[in-house]
């Protein structure tokens, strides 16, 4: 006999660079299942509401959940509903980015670059602000520094004029003590405040280092200082809502409790390519380090654009940066790896090596291995998304 066909809808718009990442994360696990047979949103600059699927003879369903009005909608449905990436405490099962780690993320990584002051720029009244905000300030305190807060409204008001909405965050701006790290509540406030920056006379990165959220390709590609990005790994979270919206299909009971998937590597660009050090020797080593990454260059060739002797340049990478020259390198090269280990591309070891500046996939996973605590292949693994069983 036939296996039952089961028909699922996807009722989020899908223009979005985000929506398709999770639409493919669903289509991922809807390849694993042959039974299944997706209905997608046909608009895809709009969330379409539960009341659209009136009379639909389907089986389930994932959605965007806006308001309290979407979630009585979707209860009323009669069929399992998957709520993904918007709507807190939903009361429906649901599959969110972990917005605190996405903030700690950004954290530690403007520490990793050095910085010692720190700023936020946030939206007032946002959730997923609040929660990005609180997590960021807490991994700052942590490490003993001070972080300054500058929430927004959450949208432009098209009565005022857009340089009087700017007037506040160039007011900000001054008054900040530089060297600053600053995170940025998404990529688009992000390509603002390294504008704002600019027109002011500070320079990104070494005045004012920026991270947003999202890794929004065409806007950190395309801003004035290419923005380094804290990526929201959607295509997993598409993965999970499938997967958890099989379980309660086939009779699981529905979770309480949202799924929180974490964000990736952060992925530098011009806007923290900076170590926030004054001394010139080390920052000048810093620089010339990601702009050859990919080259396999050795300590020696390193030191010699410093003018300085090696015991001195040692002596200096430990007293800024805690580090030997070589510790150094194999960290930045690491992370560089980590990030293209868990593109959806699914690299081979060999590129990966290559585009790392490793001199073969041997030295890339013993150097990886000693950095990371764990082969590239389990670091792979343990960051794709959850192998899900396969119901009949």
């Amino acid at each position: 006999m036939p296996k039952r066909k089961k028909k699922i809808a996807v009722l989020f718009a899908t223009a979005h660079q985000a929506y398709v990442q999770m639409l493919k994360g669903i289509e991922d696990y809807a390849l694993q299942q042959p039974t299944w047979t997706l209905n997608v949103n046909p608009e895809p600059f709009i969330n379409l509401a539960a009341p659209s699927l009136k009379g639909w003879n389907g089986h389930g369903v994932i959605m965007r959940l806006m308001t309290k009005d979407d979630v009585r909608a979707a209860k009323l449905l009669g069929l399992p509903v998957v709520n993904i990436g918007s709507l807190r405490d939903a009361g429906l099962p649901s599959v969110n980015a972990d917005q605190r780690a996405i903030g700690r993320a950004a954290a530690e990584h403007l520490l990793e670059c050095g910085f010692r002051r720190f700023a936020y720029y946030g939206l007032k009244n946002t959730w997923y602000s609040d929660e990005r905000r609180d997590a960021f300030i807490e991994r700052i305190t942590e490490a003993g520094a001070k972080c300054s807060v500058l929430d927004v409204p959450n949208s432009v008001s098209r009565r005022q004029p857009w340089h009087l909405w700017l007037a506040k965050l160039e007011r900000w701006l001054r008054t900040l003590k530089y060297p600053v790290g600053m995170l940025a509540v998404h990529d688009p406030r992000a390509s603002l405040a390294v504008n704002t920056c600019l027109s002011l006379g500070l320079q990104v990165p070494d005045d004012v280092g920026v991270v947003g959220i999202e890794n929004n390709e065409i806007v950190c590609e395309f801003a004035r200082v290419k923005l380094s990005s804290v990526p929201v790994d959607n295509r997993r979270m598409g993965f999970e809502a499938a997967a958890m919206l099989d379980r309660i299909m086939i009779g699981e009971p529905p979770p309480t409790e949202t799924f929180l998937v974490p964000p990736r590597e952060v992925v530098r660009r011009a806007s923290t390519n900076v170590i926030a050090v004054k001394e010139p020797h080390v920052a000048a080593a810093d620089r010339y380090i990601h702009e050859h990454l990919r080259d396999d260059f050795r300590i020696d060739e390193l030191k010699a654009i410093t003018g300085i002797s090696r015991r001195a340049f040692e002596r200096l990478f430990k007293e800024h940066l805690g580090c030997t020259p070589h510790e150094y390198i194999s960290r930045v090269r690491v992370g560089r790896a980590k990030e293209l280990l868990v593109d959806p591309e699914q690299l081979p070891m060999k590129q990966i090596a290559r585009a790392c500046g490793f001199s073969g996939t041997q030295h890339f996973r013993l150097v990886f291995q000693r950095t990371a605590g764990m082969a590239p292949a389990e670091y792979r693994q343990a960051h794709a998304p959850v192998a899900t069983k396969r119901f009949a």
